[in-house]
C-alpha cells in the first residue's frame, strides 16, 4: 500500500488484488504489511476491480501517532523502544491495545 497517497491493494486468498483506500480504514489506522485482514468487497465500477470495505483483523493497526496519543492518555511517553517492544509482543491491533493495561506495559519495562 502507498501510505503517502492513502491507498493500496490487499492480496486476496485467490491471488487477486483488492483495492483499499485509507478512508475505509479510518484516519487513525493503517495496514500492517503481510498481516491477515478480513474485509468485504464491493464493486464500485472502477477499472481497478473490487474495493475492500469493513476491513478488520490483526493487520489493521494504529498509526504511530495514534499509538503515541493512546499512551500519552494513560501517562506513558512512547519512544522507539516502547514501539519496538509492542511490535515484538504483537501488541499492535486496536483490540490488543484495548486489552493492554498499565501493568502489562510496565511488565515490558515501560511506565
Amino acid at each position: 500500500s502507498d501510505t503517502q497517497k492513502g491507498y493500496g491493494f490487499i492480496r486476496a486468498e485467490d491471488g487477486s488484488d483488492v483495492f483499499i483506500h485509507a478512508k475505509d480504514l479510518g484516519e487513525q489506522y493503517m495496514l500492517k504489511i503481510g498481516a491477515k485482514v478480513n474485509y468485504d468487497t464491493v464493486d464500485k465500477g472502477h477499472e481497478r476491480g473490487l474495493d475492500a470495505v469493513h476491513v478488520s483483523g490483526p493487520g489493521v493497526v494504529l498509526k504511530t501517532e495514534s499509538l503515541r496519543a493512546f499512551f500519552y492518555d494513560i501517562g506513558i511517553e512512547m519512544d522507539e523502544d516502547l514501539y519496538e517492544a509492542l511490535r515484538t509482543e504483537n501488541i499492535a491491533t486496536t483490540d490488543d491495545l484495548l486489552r493492554c493495561s498499565y501493568e502489562d506495559l510496565t511488565d515490558l519495562g515501560f511506565g
